[in-house]
């Protein structure tokens, strides 16, 4: 294994390796920097295509006597790598540009010339088995968790093997031999665990259930204790003399069970299978239930999701004049179904999403960008729940797009990135900015837009019975202690040691007494007004401006229209219910000028045209008259951002 064959020679010096080959060495150099860059846009696309340039340039420049044969071509690619590494520093894919040069070098190296000194001998298939382990395992690992330092480990035990198998022929002998006995034990005790499992599994089961139904496979039928053989008439018709007449066949023949026997072992064949088939279904195996369910995560997958979201909103007068809205909903599902708990902010984040109307990526959904012509523009980091994100309009017609375009009708460039989170309250928006600040970079301005599920979490924790307590608290609260507590329950069930349970058993807590609407809208304000307070505190350490806004409800619309009224029955909001929620929002609106927040809640008093299509979200329509309103409270602040740059 340590000799250089003939024809590994000339493929070496002077022959073309198979196409197939260096479609491999592509694949594995630059597949897992591009699938981790993906195609979710424009930008992503431009970046996969350069690291694929970036990934043949290399191959180029490997081939023997490029770099003298064809030195125009080779200045040529190496140009081109150089222009592709400037881009990577320039937009921010370093990683995977390293990853792709490292894993196109190592990958032709095992591939292809399986050394990796300039006068490559040519080994033998098992070198690539050997050096593409760990290659493939460092590219894996980077993909799932880019770590660079981990590549580089594996890629230099890469590196390693193939050098050790084009020099240290007497030590390569020795693994191939190693390897070769390996295999064999392998092998040898594969086959001795198969063989036993069959045995086990399926010869000893048959032979106890043909004895215990009296079943023999010999004879076709049953075997009863009169024999279902079929008796051999041995004739031996002798001649005077005593002999025999004719010469008789020392082999028996074959007996044979009759007709009526065989169809009676065929018939009762059928009550071990039926019992088999119910006992199957009674233990939930089989063809009906092929694995056991796991309540635990039944349990965490059935979480409920706000109706509104999967409600078909697209027939609320809301839309009538939209035809894209059917589409809009079915990409607003799939954004909330593609969520997941960020334990930073005690809530939900958004995971990269793509779709024809909504984006997302690194938490922050598109918006539309500032015309380039305006100058540098003023960065806003935009905060809230779904309302604030968006849901129900198109990512060009959201609150951030519609005040970058209504600002730049002013001349004024505006660069918003929309941070906020479906069903997220003000105290998880506090959280979330500031794990945005201590990330390092600061914005010019920061906007804050929300308050409709502050005043929703009440309502969650009276119905927990926490209803007086003040403690900053999320509307997945009381999901995420039904989930611990089915999960500990099953656990518990399962286990009969009480000392193996998930979580310790919990004391009963006294329900808090009901509060009146009131008293519930002061604690609705306490609440807020603490998140206010940290976004202010933290704002204030970074220099960062900051402005907060509560948001409209259809419930303190006025008047109410007929559009309004329809909107509300389909949400099944009832009449009481509103009297309610007026009276807990009164409280808290009554206090939010304290607090230096601008209510928003009478934005759309006086309008006749369909807005809401619930509660608090409403159509693109109202998300423009929104930031027009919310743009005539902005434009002091961000004259004075104009006026501090000159």
């Amino acid at each position: 294994m340590g000799t250089r064959s003939d024809r590994g020679v000339s493929t070496t010096s002077g022959g073309v390796a198979n196409p197939l080959l260096f479609a491999a060495v592509l694949l594995v150099g630059c597949g897992a920097a591009v699938a981790r860059i993906g195609f979710g846009s424009l930008q992503d696309l431009a970046r996969a295509a350069a690291l694929l340039l970036l990934s043949m340039l290399v191959i180029c420049l490997l081939q023997q006597g490029s770099l003298r044969v064809h030195r125009l071509r080779s200045l040529l690619a190496i140009g081109l790598a150089a222009v592709l590494g400037v881009a990577a520093l320039r937009f921010g894919f370093v990683y995977p540009f390293a990853v792709v040069v490292l894993g196109t070098i190592l990958a032709y190296g095992t591939f292809i010339r399986w050394s990796l000194p300039v006068q490559w001998p040519q080994r033998q298939a098992v070198v690539a088995g050997l050096a593409l382990g760990p290659l493939l395992a460092s590219m894996l690992l980077w993909y799932r968790a880019p770590s660079l330092l981990t590549f580089l480990l594996l890629g230099a035990l890469t590196a390693g093997l193939l050098e050790m198998y084009a020099r240290a022929h007497r030590t390569a002998h020795l693994i191939d031999s190693g390897v070769a006995r390996a295999a064999r034990f392998v092998g040898q005790a594969v086959t001795a665990i198969l063989g036993s499992a069959i045995m086990i599994f399926v010869v000893i089961p048959l032979s106890w259930i043909s004895r215990l139904f009296g079943y023999s496979p010999l004879d076709g039928g049953w075997a009863t204790r009169s024999s279902a053989w079929v008796d051999l008439q041995t004739e031996n018709r002798g001649r005077s003399n005593g002999g025999p007449e004719h010469a008789q066949s020392m082999a028996m023949r074959e007996p044979r069970p009759t007709r009526s026997v065989r169809r009676r072992g065929h018939l009762r064949l059928l009550v071990p299978t039926l019992a088999l088939v119910v006992v199957a279904l009674l233990m939930g195996v089989g063809p009906v239930k092929l694995s056991r369910t796991n309540s635990d995560q039944e349990v965490a997958t059935q979480q409920d999701r706000p109706s509104t979201f999967t409600r078909p909103f697209e027939q609320d007068p809301a839309f009538k004049d939209a035809p894209w809205a059917q589409n809009l909903r079915v990409n607003l599902l799939d954004a909330w179904n593609n969520l997941e708990f960020n334990a930073a902010v005690g809530g939900w984040r958004i995971k990269d999403v793509a779709s024809k109307y909504i984006n997302v990526r690194d938490g922050e959904r598109a918006s539309t960008q500032p015309d380039p012509a305006l100058g540098e523009p003023i960065v806003i980091w935009f905060f809230g729940g779904s309302a604030a994100f968006g849901a129900g309009q198109r990512d060009e017609h959201t609150i951030p797009s519609e005040l970058v375009k209504l600002a730049q009708d002013q001349g004024v460039a505006l660069e918003i990135h929309n941070f906020a989170v479906p069903a997220t309250v003000n105290w998880q928006s506090a959280m979330l900015l500031i794990a945005q600040l201590e990330a390092g970079e600061k914005p010019d301005l920061i906007v804050i837009y929300d308050g409709a599920n502050d005043v929703s979490l009440q309502g969650v924790l009276a119905a927990q019975g926490k209803g007086a307590s003040t403690r900053p608290a999320s509307l997945i609260d009381g999901e995420l202690d039904a989930v611990l507590s089915k999960r500990a329950n099953a656990k518990a069930e399962r286990d009969s040691a009480p000392s193996q349970t998930l979580l310790p058993p919990s004391k009963t807590r006294t329900p808090d007494k009901e509060l009146t609407p009131a008293a519930s809208g002061q604690a609705v304000l306490t609440r807020y007004g603490k998140g206010i307070e940290v976004i202010r505190k933290f704002s204030e350490l970074s220099s960062v401006p900051v402005l907060i806004f509560w948001q409209p409800d259809i419930r303190a619309k006025q008047p109410q229209s007929a559009a309004d009224t329809e909107t509300l029955a389909a949400v099944k909001v009832t009449g009481d219910s509103v009297k309610i929620w007026t009276q807990t929002s009164d409280v808290v609106r009554a206090g939010l000028g304290a607090l230096g927040v601008t209510d928003l809640s009478g934005v759309f008093d006086g309008q006749t045209e369909p807005i809401y299509w619930d509660t608090v979200h409403t159509n693109e329509l109202g998300s423009k008259i929104v930031a027009e309103r919310m743009l005539k409270e902005l434009q002091p602040t961000l004259q004075d951002l104009q006026n501090s740059r000159g």
